[in-house]
């Protein structure tokens, strides 16, 4: 489906507006600034197809701004290329669907249109902007998460979601890191508590110091054979392995071997015996279709020969068609000739007309002798142009005297305008600045120079001033703290030195012990590196931070002595510096008062000598604030007087060109009225040469140049008339003329053919029209034998392509048998089986690999192998019970020994604490063998839980949707190969995206500029499996903002792919967007919403 045209009667700040779309483009896209109206046609779209938005969703109503009815209409052509009107109105919501035959279709002819799709799914999937092309929760909707997260996986890849996710509860269940509610966890602390009542128990007692070497034996006896027997059922377990995979290795084997003598199908054709059988029902078809041609080709020879033409009748027919014509004219004529003879005395009664207008005794003669030539015109403009210049200067020269005395009387009024104001400026500023007044501009520009030079540097050493007052005082302070610290320091390196510190030095060296043995014990002993790790960073920390308080002393007096000297000098030295500094700013503020003094009023200069005799004794900031004031007035006033003085400079040159304007104006005025007489002399020399002209060809001397203009006209048009007389007397002659060699030329035709000769004309008429009607017979005929040889040869053409096309075929049979080295049909057929039995096999094999590498890991698989080589099965069940008797044997003799030790711990636990350490032990023991059975249960499904993600691995990777393979392509083409392949994970609702060395990121940790690629080539993807329903155009809304230049031009051309099945329409802002769509779409039409208002 494509959108033609728009129209928007009202719709948001759209009022009465057509948007025509070009079917044949690539893309469409609008071209707006903001607000231009670009996210109200894609809202204009959705409502269109899917109804109005609530009342209370103003937001995406779009009501209309300018007025209108809300609603509009979309001009759609379907998938067979019906061109359909949808129109929705607000009014009540009404839809109709008009087709070109006029039927009218509501909602459920629209819902099919649309394949069922929904308002929630358009919007995410073929109607979106950028925010929610930046959501991934948009694309987990049920209709879409379907072809998404885990489609096309199958029940099987369900189950065995539910299964991992139930091996993983169980597995947490039973343990946790750091858990404590958990079976294995809690069973871990009652063991250690356990072990501790029994160390505090045999404390109790110290009498068990007899049995310890026979203990000590016992102890080395029972790990010599707890090792062999771990040993044996390590030996044991792999002869167990190796039984299990025994089966799946011999049938791995089989297949291997069978493989083996199945030959190599490296270039063997894809669905070869499919293109095959395509080729060969090609063939039969084209068979089928040469005998039919061959049939139409006889009956249209047959046809052909039927068809007879007579020739000589033909051999006439222009002279009979120039005959025809000449009828026609010659009926023509007979209207023609009364025509002419009324149009004569037409023109003689209007001549007679015109002769009276311009005299009543003119004759035709007279008109005829008139001088009508282009020299005696030529004569006459030129004295109407003579008179017309002298009347118009005459005018000119009184408008121009006009409006040159108004412009001396303005003249005159705007210099007594400005002279007041110069001179009214002039005195209020000799009143109000009269010591500035008196001054140059060259003194005034110096004296302001200079007082902003004091100003500033008044300025600069204050700052300094205070600067070296504040280091005094950090002086002063530092010299107080120097005299206290020299007396506690003193008495503090003399109890130091009387009293050492032996203990100091000894928790020194027992912290590096520690710092050694314990993180080697919790590595060695726990098992545990981390932890280890963290402890030995922490200790290490805390000894250098012991050792380094150990080594810090008490500065030595003397040196605190020479901090002191060194103060008391630097202080000196600031006391100087600031005595030094102060006797300048003094000056400075003194040499700024007297140049203010002399500006100032003669109060003001006394408050200001008041305030140069308070600067000597008060803070520098407070004597620049009270100046400050007196600064800033001096520097407004001059910059008010140099203002005024410019405003009065302004003023006197507008006054000196008023007064040269008024002059030159005068003088203007004068010329002109001496140049006045010469004009009239010239004027009347005109006259007396135009009444000579009219004397000179015998007219009135009384005649204006106009009049003669007026009879030149009438005279015109007389001889005008007398010219169309003597046209229309030719053309009556020449009629009669042709009706005469009509009738001469048709009477000798007619005899040519042997027909009688009529007698009159219309009889001659007559026959012509008969012969006509032949004629045409016989090229009805002519024009039947023409189409019918065409026919004949656009079978011939149609029968060499059948047989060109039933060649082509057979060399693709022969290219195909030939590719996969086959002689004939059955050869190939037998193939394509052996084909796809190695294919089976080998995909066999590849799960029987993953069926016996279960057993065992990677590093021992050449062993296994090794071991199923050499052992057949009853080798391996005689060593297997071999290692079980071994086994066996050795636990009895480890609970002999186990036995032994026991008692003679019990004897030494009864020597001890009587009966209750024996309980503990008891209880121990127990615990332990508990312990052991949780151990085994969560062995089992950790290993059940890793053979279940390696076998998820593998189907996820052979099982992925289509669209997820779709959007894998374009992600590839827009990152230039950077991510390769876009994975949905088993049971999760999560999209995940691999890199090219195999990486496997989350959506949540990407740019988001690849972010949006992706989510934009997911929904590409989409839309493509969409369309086997139906292909709706793509409507985006500013996406690519966030797209580099490289990345932009990219996607642009998986765009011109995804065009070729989808109209695609865009929004845009920006002009580099627009310059990249030129750039990459040939076929692109750019709407510029402003252009289109």
């Amino acid at each position: 489906m494509r959108i033609q045209r728009m129209y928007l009667n009202g719709f948001g700040i759209h009022r009465d507006r057509t948007f025509d779309l070009d079917m044949d483009a690539q893309a469409t896209v609008f071209y707006g600034r903001n607000e231009a109206g670009k996210s109200t046609l894609m809202g204009f779209v959705r409502s269109m197809l899917f109804g109005f938005p609530r009342r209370s969703n103003k937001l995406e109503r779009y009501e209309p701004l300018s007025g209108g009815v809300h609603g509009g209409a979309l001009t759609i052509m379907d998938g067979i290329g019906r061109e359909i009107r949808l129109e929705r109105y607000e009014k009540n919501d009404s839809l109709k669907l008009l087709f070109s035959d006029g039927t009218v279709a509501g909602e459920a002819a629209l819902q099919s249109l649309l394949g069922g799709l929904t308002a929630e799914l358009y919007r995410n999937l073929f109607a979106f902007s950028l925010s929610e092309l930046q959501r991934l929760d948009t694309l987990h909707a049920e209709e879409i998460s379907g072809f998404l997260l885990s489609a096309g996986m199958g029940i099987s890849g369900g189950m065995m979601v539910q299964a991992e996710r139930s091996i993983t509860q169980q597995m947490d269940v039973l343990y946790k890191r750091h858990g404590t509610k958990q079976a294995i966890n809690e069973q871990l602390r009652i063991i250690e508590q356990g072990e501790l009542e029994l160390r505090r128990s045999k404390e109790k007692s110290g009498k068990y110091q007899d049995w310890q070497i026979e203990l000590a034996r016992w102890d080395e006896v029972i790990a010599l054979d707890e090792n062999e027997l771990s040993l044996k059922r390590i030996e044991g377990d792999w002869l167990n392995k190796c039984l299990q995979s025994r089966d799946s290795w011999i049938e791995w084997l089989e297949i291997d071997n069978e493989l083996h003598d199945l030959p190599e199908f490296t270039n063997f054709p894809e669905d070869a015996i499919g293109r095959f059988e395509r080729i060969q029902e090609e063939v039969d078809r084209t068979n089928l279709e040469l005998l039919t041609i061959q049939q139409e080709y006889e009956n249209a020879r047959r046809q052909l020969s039927e068809l007879i033409v007579n020739e000589k009748l033909v051999a006439y027919r222009d002279e009979l068609e120039q005959l025809l014509e000449a009828a026609a004219i010659y009926s023509d004529s007979t209207v023609r000739i009364a025509d002419s003879l009324t149009d004569i005395e037409g023109y003689r009664a209007q001549l007679h007309r015109y002769l009276r207008q311009i005299s009543m005794d003119w004759t035709e003669e007279q008109l005829q002798q008139f001088p009508l030539s282009v020299h005696h015109r030529e004569q006459v403009s030129v004295f109407a142009e003579q008179f017309n210049s002298y009347y118009n200067r005459r005018q000119a020269r009184l408008n121009e005297s006009e409006r040159l005395e108004g412009q001396v009387e303005q003249s005159q009024l705007l210099k007594n305008n400005l002279q007041h104001k110069h001179d009214d400026m002039s005195q209020r500023m000799k009143v109000k600045f009269h010591r500035l007044f008196t001054m140059k501009h060259d003194q005034l520009n110096s004296y302001e120079s200079e007082v902003h030079k004091l100003w500033d540097h008044t300025r600069k050493l204050a700052s300094d001033l205070t600067h070296m007052e504040e280091r005094l005082a950090d002086a002063s302070r530092n010299e107080h703290l120097l005299h206290a610290k020299g007396r506690s320091g003193t008495e503090h390196l003399r109890s130091s030195k009387a009293k050492p510190r032996p203990r100091n030095d000894m928790i020194k060296y027992l912290s590096l012990v520690i710092n050694i043995v314990l993180p080697s014990w919790i590595v060695i002993g726990l098992n545990n590196m981390v932890t280890g790790i963290s402890m030995f960073m922490i200790l290490s920390f805390f000894n250098i931070y012991l050792w380094l308080q150990n080594k810090k002393t008490t500065a030595p007096p003397e040196h605190e002595e020479s901090l002191l000297r060194e103060t008391l000098a630097h202080r000196e030295r600031l006391e100087k510096e600031i005595n030094l500094l102060r006797l300048q700013w003094v000056k400075l503020c003194e040499q700024l008062y007297s140049m203010l003094s002399n500006y100032a009023e003669q109060s003001e200069a006394a408050a200001a000598r008041s305030w140069s005799e308070l600067g000597k004794h008060t803070d520098v900031y407070e004597s620049i604030r009270q100046l400050e004031p007196w600064v800033e007035a001096f520097i407004y006033d001059i910059g008010l007087y140099k203002k005024a003085g410019l405003e009065l400079r302004d003023i006197e040159k507008m006054l000196e060109r008023a007064i040269q304007d008024q002059d030159e104006i005068a003088k203007r005025l004068s010329a002109m009225l001496e140049n006045d007489s010469k004009h009239q002399r010239e004027e009347a020399q005109l006259k007396m040469e135009w009444g000579q002209w009219l004397e000179q060809y015998q007219l009135p001397v009384d005649l204006s140049v106009e009049s003669m203009k007026t009879m030149f006209q009438y005279a015109e048009s007389g001889l005008q008339i007398v010219d169309q007389i003597t046209r229309t007397n030719n053309k009556l002659a020449a009629y009669q003329e042709a009706q005469r060699s009509f009738v001469r030329s048709a009477t000798i035709f007619l005899d040519q053919l042997g027909v009688e000769s009529p007698l009159s004309a219309s009889e001659i008429v007559y026959e012509l029209k008969k012969l006509k009607e032949l004629l045409e017979h016989q090229f009805s005929i002519q024009e039947k034998r023409r189409l019918m040889v065409q026919q004949v040869k656009e079978l011939e053409n149609r029968e060499q392509q059948c047989t060109e096309r039933i060649t082509n075929s057979r060399d693709k049979l022969n290219s195909l048998l030939l590719a996969a080295n086959a002689m004939d049909e059955d050869e190939l057929r037998k193939w394509d089986r052996l084909r796809k039995r190695r294919l089976d096999l080998e995909q066999s094999k590849r799960h029987l690999q993953v069926v016996i590498f279960t057993w065992v890991r990677e590093e021992h698989h050449d062993k296994l192998f090794q071991t199923l080589e050499q052992l057949d099965a009853d080798q391996l069940h005689h060593q297997l019970s071999t290692v079980n008797e071994v086994i066996i044997q050795l636990e009895l003799r480890l609970n002999e020994s186990k036995d032994r030790r026991g008692g003679l711990r019990k004897e030494m636990d009864n020597l001890q604490s009587g009966g209750q350490h024996a309980e503990l032990l008891q209880r121990h023991q127990e615990n332990i063998a508990e312990f052991q059975q949780l151990a085994s249960r969560w062995a089992e499904l950790a290993i059940s839980a890793e053979l279940m993600r390696r076998a998820k691995e593998i189907y996820e990777r052979e099982r992925q949707p289509d669209v997820l393979l779709k959007a894998s392509q374009y992600m590839r083409t827009i990152t230039d190969g950077q991510f390769i392949r876009v994975v949905s994970r088993l049971g999760e609702k999560s999209i995940f995206i691999e890199r090219e060395n195999g990486e496997q990121l989350d959506s949540a940790f990407l740019s988001r500029g690849t972010a949006e690629q992706l989510y934009l080539a997911m929904r590409f993807a989409l839309a493509d499996e969409y369309s086997k329903t139906v292909a709706l155009p793509l409507i985006m809304d500013d996406i690519f903002v966030n797209f580099d230049a490289d990345r932009l031009s990219r996607t642009l051309a998986v765009l011109l792919h995804v065009a070729q099945k989808h109209q695609i329409i865009l929004f845009t802002c920006h002009e580099h967007v627009i310059r990249a769509l030129e750039s990459n779409l040939p076929r692109l039409q750019v709407i510029d919403i402003k252009e289109e208002r």
